[in-house]
């Protein structure tokens, strides 16, 4: 739909709102006060995403990432906003997400890393989850390579790392997490619940680590890789 039909029709929805209430009004016979129709913004929270799902596809011209950041700066942001919100959304940042990975049938590692470039009036907290299912979350052999060697079920927060490591010593496995510099690491299981003969059960599924930067100025760009390999 052009932005052009979209301002057509949230004018049209003003001029019914107001016909309706001077309606209302020569019905009821209210002052004139009483009809008036002021439209203020809302605050809410939205986020509207532009994917290109052919990017993956070597044979589409959306392959070329100059051509994806052609087509996001083509869009007309003005227009859109004023038809949709009366120009009351605002912009605040802008990410670009770059994914690589790397798979191999003998005992090299596994590599996939992602790059976040924000632009934008940066301020507050970028945040970048990872779930990865590794069995028995609790179980003997199964931990972090922090200090302490907590459990891949346990939760935790630290601050000053820039990677860590999961291992099952069981299956002979590791996967390392590597990050840019000045984030804090938030770790936690991922549950379910099952009903049993012997009640409700808590399941242990994965452990999630959250990464959160702090973010200023205008632009920033932030990195994280996943290396899986044997033990």
């Amino acid at each position: 739909m052009s932005p052009k039909l979209l301002s057509l029709m949230a004018a049209a929805i003003v001029t019914a709102i107001a016909a309706t209430g001077l309606a209302a009004t020569q019905a009821g016979g209210a002052s004139p006060a009483a009809s008036t129709v002021r439209l203020k913004p809302v605050v809410i929270q939205g986020t509207f995403w532009l994917y290109f799902p052919e990017q993956w596809d070597p044979k589409s011209p959306w392959h070329d990432q100059r051509v994806r950041e052609a087509a996001r700066l083509a869009i007309d942001y003005k227009s859109i906003n004023e038809a949709l919100t009366l120009g009351y959304a605002r912009t605040v940042v802008q990410p670009t997400v770059d994914k690589a990975g790397s798979l191999s049938s003998d005992l090299a590692p596994i590599l996939v890393s992602a790059r976040y470039r924000l632009n934008g009036a940066l301020g507050g907290r970028w945040g970048v989850q990872w779930n990865l299912a590794l069995s028995a979350g609790n179980a003997e052999g199964r931990y972090l390579t922090l200090p302490e060697r907590p459990a891949l079920g346990s939760t935790g927060r630290r601050s000053g790392l820039t990677d860590v490591t999961l291992v099952d010593e069981w299956l002979e496995l590791q996967a390392r997490l590597s990050w840019s510099a000045g984030a804090e690491l938030a770790w936690g299981p991922v549950e379910t619940v099952s009903v049993s003969e012997a009640g409700f059960e808590r399941i242990y599924q994965g452990l999630a680590l959250l990464l959160t930067w702090p973010i200023s100025g205008t632009t920033a760009e932030l990195t994280t890789t996943l290396e899986v390999q044997a033990r």
